[in-house]
C-alpha cells in the first residue's frame, strides 16, 4: 500500500519516464486550483473522487500550455482520468498527452481520457478521436429529496416511517473514534452484498471499495469531507460521506447501511439530504453498472443524467 495522503502521496520529486512527476502532497494546491478551472457537475473533477481511490493508482502530472495533465498508472499502464484541465480546450495539451501515454504503455490501445463532459464532446471529435459513452451520474433536486412528496416517493416515506417506528436512532456527525464500528459495518455490509451478488466483478467492486471507504473515513478532514452515521444503541449501522462540488452541486461519494434494518437506508439519503439546505443539486454518482443501484436510483427520479465520456483512438 502506497503512502497516505495525511502523510504525502509521495516524497519523489521526478519521474524519469515521460517528463512526468509523482503528485505529492505539496502539489495538491496545484491540482485544485485546475479543478476549479473547469466547473464540471461530475464528481470526478474534485479531490476527494482522486484521492480515495490512492490505493490502486499511482498519479503523475506534467502542465502543458499552462493545462494540468493527470495521470493514473497501473499495473504498468498510464491513462487520464480527467482530460487536460485549464481554460477552454487545448488541441495541444490533448494530443501530446496521448503522446506520452503511448509512449510509457506497451500497447497505446490502453491510452485514453476518461470523464470527459458531454459539452467538450464535439472538440474532441473534431481531432478525429473516437469518444464513447461510458456510464452517467444522477442529479436530483435537494428540495425533492429532503422533502419526498406526493405518490412517487411514497414507499420512501412508508420505509422511512417504519424505521423510526421501530428504531430509536441517533444521526449525527462522523468522528474519527467512530472509524473501528464503520469499517466493521463495510464489511459486514460487503459479506451480505457478496452472498447475494456472486459474480467476480461484483466482487471485485466490494475489495476495492474496502480501501476506497477506508481513505475517506481516515482522511475525511483534509478532503473536505462531511460525514454522518447513525447509531442505535450506540452502534453505528449506517453512514455517508460527501463534499461540496460546486456552490449549487453537493456529492454523496459514500452510503453504508446495515441490511438487515427496513427504512434505514432511506432514513440516512433523506437525512443527509435534509441537513444540505444550502444546496440546489445533489449528485449521487453513477450505478457502477449495477443493475440494482441503478433501479434504486432512478427510483428516487432523478432531474437529470449527467454523461460521461472516454476518448480514444479510433
Amino acid at each position: 500500500m502506497k503512502e497516505t495522503f495525511k502523510s504525502g502521496l509521495s516524497s519523489t520529486s521526478t519521474f524519469s519516464s515521460g517528463g512526468l512527476s509523482p503528485l505529492s502532497s505539496n502539489d495538491i494546491p496545484l491540482l485544485k486550483q485546475h479543478l476549479s478551472s473547469v466547473p464540471s457537475w461530475h464528481s470526478a473533477y474534485s479531490l476527494p473522487a482522486l484521492i480515495i481511490w490512492q490505493d490502486f493508482f499511482s498519479y503523475y502530472w506534467t502542465l502543458l500550455d499552462d493545462y494540468l495533465c493527470l495521470f493514473a498508472q497501473y499495473d504498468g499502464n498510464y491513462y487520464m482520468p480527467l482530460p487536460p484541465l485549464g481554460n477552454g480546450f487545448s488541441e495541444h495539451a490533448v494530443r501530446e498527452s496521448f503522446f506520452l501515454m503511448d509512449h510509457l504503455n506497451s500497447n497505446p490501445a490502453v491510452s485514453r481520457i476518461e470523464n470527459v463532459d458531454e459539452n467538450s464532446v464535439p472538440l474532441f471529435r473534431e481531432m478525429g478521436l473516437d469518444v464513447r459513452l461510458n456510464t452517467h451520474e444522477y442529479l436530483y433536486r435537494r428540495e425533492a429529496l429532503a422533502g419526498l412528496k406526493g405518490d412517487p416517493y411514497k414507499s420512501k416515506r412508508w420505509a422511512i416511517n417504519h424505521f423510526l417506528r421501530h428504531h430509536r436512532a441517533s444521526f449525527e456527525p462522523y468522528r474519527s473514534a467512530d472509524l473501528s464500528q464503520c469499517v466493521e459495518l463495510f464489511n459486514d455490509w460487503s459479506s451480505m452484498r457478496q452472498t447475494k451478488f456472486k459474480d467476480s466483478y461484483y466482487r471485485a467492486l466490494m475489495e476495492d471499495a474496502a480501501l476506497a471507504h477506508r481513505q475517506a473515513m481516515e482522511h475525511y478532514k483534509e478532503l473536505g469531507l462531511v460525514g454522518r452515521v447513525v447509531k442505535i444503541n450506540g452502534q453505528v449501522k449506517g453512514y455517508t460521506f460527501g463534499f461540496k462540488l460546486l456552490p449549487q452541486v453537493f456529492c454523496v461519494l459514500l452510503e453504508v447501511a446495515d441490511l438487515r434494518i427496513k427504512g434505514l437506508a432511506q432514513f440516512l439519503f433523506w437525512r443527509f439530504c435534509q441537513e444540505l439546505e444550502g444546496y440546489t443539486y445533489i449528485n449521487a454518482l453513477d450505478d457502477s453498472g449495477l443493475a440494482n443501484l441503478r433501479k434504486v436510483k432512478e427510483s428516487y427520479h432523478p432531474e437529470r443524467l449527467l454523461p460521461s465520456f472516454t476518448v480514444c483512438r479510433g
